[in-house]
């Protein structure tokens, strides 16, 4: 029995680093697969290069890759999940977000209509204590109001909290960055912001000034709202 020919290798059409995830995040299957690698597209495309034949220069571009010298790789590296609330883009460390679920209606609390407690969500038919970051972290409605447009950016940050999972919502989720540490600089002592306090450091990344929340001062802020 012949074996089976490998099928002829395509140009793959790489949409999520044009409107993925990777790109301008202006794909529409977004809203329903929240990242490419959920996607049917982004999966055909893995499987059609598995089963793709092997290109004629493959073994040469490999030898001429290993043949290289060494480089220093940087070993200091942390990774970090980028979200906005409002106007401000913010930054907390990998192992504090346990999911990111679609926006989900909020259950309020009787007698909690004041304070940080939005309510109740159901979470994968897990009921979470449901938290304003916002006032959390001491933002204006007015600042952390102005950049909300379009629901379908609309995010539920679950964080791994000294007592339990806990349910923030965000208005939009960036994602995974990695960063070395001499990427971070200091939170300037003119900045004004709210998160300024709950920041340890700045991360500058497309432009844009990412304040790297503290892990353990944002824990306690935490805990402080839910008394």
């Amino acid at each position: 029995m012949s074996p089976i020919a490998p099928t002829p290798r395509l140009e793959i059409d790489d949409c999520w680093n044009k409107i993925g995830v990777q790109g301008d995040g202006s794909c529409p299957e977004l809203e329903r697969h929240i990242h490419c690698r959920n996607c049917p597209t982004y999966t055909g495309a893995a499987e059609h290069l598995l089963d793709s034949s092997v290109p004629a220069d493959y073994l040469h571009e490999w030898t001429l890759h290993y043949a290289r010298p060494k480089t220093v790789v940087e070993t200091d590296r942390r990774s970090l999940f980028i979200f906005r609330l409002g106007a401000e883009w913010l930054a907390l460390p990998v192992d504090m977000i346990k999911e990111i679920a679609p926006l989900q209606p909020v259950h309020r609390l009787p007698h909690r209509r004041n304070g940080a407690i939005l309510g109740l969500t159901n979470v994968r038919g897990e009921l979470l204590v449901t938290l304003s970051l916002d006032l959390v972290l001491g933002l204006e409605a007015t600042e952390a109001k102005q950049e909300k447009s379009g629901l379908e950016k609309h995010r539920l940050l679950v964080i791994a909290g000294e007592g339990g999972p806990l349910a923030c919502p965000i208005d939009e989720a960036h994602g995974i960055v990695l960063c070395a540490a001499r990427e971070l600089t200091e939170v300037p002592a003119t900045i004004t912001r709210a998160t300024a306090s709950y920041s340890h450091a700045v991360l500058p990344w497309e432009g844009r000034s990412v304040g790297c929340l503290d892990q353990a001062l944002l824990l306690t802020a935490l805990n402080r709202s839910l008394t």
